[in-house]
């Protein structure tokens, strides 16, 4: 039986995706997430902010105001300080619980990247006066079962369309790679997802696909899909991941062919528990992550800020504003290549349409 997984740098507990509504509901501690120490800079302890000029649009009163991410995940610990307030529950298909609780920690630090509050303390999200919606549908290995997933995607994106939500952030795949599309086609599994997909874009929905972290030229398959339907381009972005000095990561899958509709966002270096990305942790604490689970979030709050600064604009064209604004500037691969070094081919085989800005 194939799992889809989250992609974890970090890593996590082995186990299986069944249900279990006897689960504990708030585990005091996630045991591989470290407390991460933070300064007294609200911006500057989440540094892919800057990275992506977040800050900018923050200090001019552009914060994702009166958008919505459904976040797909392990749930979300809506009793962090930062979080408080921001977060409606969107369901649980992993215990039949709630999506305001976290099992993992993984959700929980996704919705920090996106909407960590700016209340003077702790870290500040990319779009902070964004709301989320909590989709759980991973349990506390971060798995879930191929078997029923697509009927549950399937109430995701009909809940999203009643509540209005603009974008649904995935930082999830399977193990398969793009390249299946063209060499077997999508699996049983994926194709039962698409309906639910096409919906959500059809419906005007952004749909944001982390890469994941296999090491490979081409992305997930999930992340490529619109290889297999054109319909899907307008409303899809995969992401991969850079540190901190805009270089790729050791971790990160390439944009490869998918490079239409691949940003670049900040991921965490290749040490996470040394330059992971710092955001919210279970419990009210602060932790270090990196994979491009934490890169896709940046590219989600990024489209509530634009449409935050441009009311008028769709997700989808908001999200096309991404593309169009991204550039190579500063981008290094690990070999060292820049555009002045080794063209533009090789930079956006790696780096898609550039790091989004």
């Amino acid at each position: 039986m194939s799992l889809w997984a989250l992609l974890f740098v970090t890593g996590c507990g082995g186990g299986g995706g069944g249900i279990s509504t006897n689960y504990p509901q708030q585990p005091s501690t996630i045991p591989f997430l470290s407390v991460a120490r933070i300064g007294d800079d609200e911006i500057g302890n989440q540094n892919g902010v800057a990275q992506v000029q977040a800050d900018y649009a923050i200090e001019n009163g552009f914060q994702g105001q009166n958008v919505t991410i459904g976040i797909l995940d392990t749930g979300i610990d809506s009793t962090h300080s930062e979080l408080q307030g921001k977060v409606t529950d969107g369901g649980d298909w992993a215990y039949g619980g709630s999506g305001l609780i976290d099992h993992n920690g993984h959700g929980t630090h996704i919705a920090g990247i996106i909407a960590a509050k700016q209340d003077g303390s702790g870290i500040v999200g990319v779009a902070p006066k964004a709301s989320l919606k909590s989709y759980k549908l991973f349990n506390a290995d971060g798995r879930a079962s191929q078997y029923g997933f697509h009927h549950a995607l399937q109430q995701v994106v009909n809940d999203a369309q009643k509540s209005n939500v603009s974008v649904l952030n995935n930082s999830w795949s399977n193990s398969d790679s793009m390249e299946q599309i063209f060499n077997k086609g999508v699996s049983a599994s994926v194709r039962n997802e698409l309906p639910a997909w096409k919906q959500a874009v059809k419906n005007g929905k952004v749909i944001v696909f982390a890469a994941g972290n296999n090491v490979r030229n081409q992305p997930s398959i999930h992340s490529g899909l619109p290889a297999h339907d054109p319909n899907l381009t307008k409303g899809w972005l995969a992401v991969v991941a850079v540190d901190s000095n805009q270089q790729e990561t050791i971790y990160s899958n390439r944009c490869g062919l998918a490079a239409d509709w691949c940003l670049a966002a900040p991921g965490g270096g290749d040490y996470p528990a040394a330059n992971g990305i710092i955001s919210t942790r279970v419990g009210g604490h602060f932790t270090r992550m990196s994979g491009t689970s934490m890169a896709a979030p940046h590219v989600s709050g990024g489209i509530a800020t634009v449409m935050s600064a441009f009311p008028t604009l769709s997700a989808q064209t908001a999200a096309a504003r991404l593309l169009g604004s991204a550039s190579y500037d500063g981008l290094r691969t690990l070999s060292g290549c820049t555009l002045e070094r080794c063209g533009l081919d090789k930079m956006r085989d790696i780096f898609g349409r550039g790091k989004m800005n």
